[in-house]
């Protein structure tokens, strides 16, 4: 298995030390200006990158592309401007939302000392309660 396992073995080898990745964010969007400006726009994590503690990072992403293209279907070049802003004002609210709620569980899942403990019980019995986000499932 030495002669098979080669190239593999080769490849690991290569990597001098291994770390976990950094996890990036910024700040939640204060406005549609944070996310356009003129016939530019950002979408997804190139606007608003997330935490992972909500697991939206890409369905936000996806909901900023739909939008997107609704904005810019049948619309003349002289118009993308316009059509730009609309995007970024009905999207804005909502990945600032998402970005907010995503480090506020971040700060609760990695509590430490006593605290915790309440975490924790509070999460063995009224979990699905506490987690359930139906703003967010409701579009």
């Amino acid at each position: 298995t030495g002669h098979v396992g080669q190239p593999l073995r080769s490849l690991l080898d290569a990597v001098p030390a291994w770390r976990a990745w950094t996890l990036c964010d910024r700040p939640p969007l204060t406005g549609p200006q944070e996310m356009v400006d003129g016939r530019v726009a950002l979408l997804g994590d190139a606007a608003h990158p997330m935490l992972p503690y909500l697991a939206q990072g890409a369905g936000m992403a996806i909901e900023d592309a739909v939008a997107l293209v609704a904005q810019l279907d049948g619309r003349t070049p002289a118009e993308v401007p316009h059509a730009l802003a609309r995007y970024a004002q009905a999207r804005w609210a909502r990945n600032a939302q998402v970005q907010a709620r995503a480090r506020r569980n971040g700060r609760i899942f990695h509590l430490g000392g006593p605290v915790r403990w309440g975490r924790d019980l509070a999460m063995r019995f009224a979990g699905p309660a506490l987690m359930d986000q139906p703003w967010l499932y409701a579009g």
